[in-house]
C-alpha cells in the first residue's frame, strides 16, 4: 500500500489535473473493500432455480423463525 501511495503522489505531481480521478478511484476502491467486508459479516442465502430466484438474510430454521417472531412481537 505504501508503494501505491508513492506512485499515486508521483502521478499527481506530474499530472495535477488527474487529482479528481485519483480521488474518485480511491473512493471506489474503499467502497469495494467495505462491500466485501460487509458480505463476510452478513449471512445471506441465495437460491436459484429454473423458475425462481430467492435471497434471504438468514437460514430458514425454527430458531431463526422464533427470533424474528419475538422481535416482531416486542415492537
Amino acid at each position: 500500500m505504501s508503494m501505491y501511495a508513492v506512485a499515486a503522489l508521483w502521478f499527481v505531481k506530474i499530472h495535477p489535473q488527474y487529482v479528481f480521478w485519483l480521488g474518485a478511484l480511491a473512493m471506489a476502491q474503499i467502497m469495494l473493500v467495505f462491500t466485501g467486508i460487509m458480505a463476510l459479516l452478513v449471512k445471506r442465502t441465495l437460491s436459484i432455480s429454473k423458475s425462481s430466484l430467492s435471497i434471504s438474510d438468514f437460514v430458514d430454521t425454527p430458531q431463526a423463525k422464533e427470533v424474528v417472531e419475538e422481535a416482531l412481537d416486542n415492537k
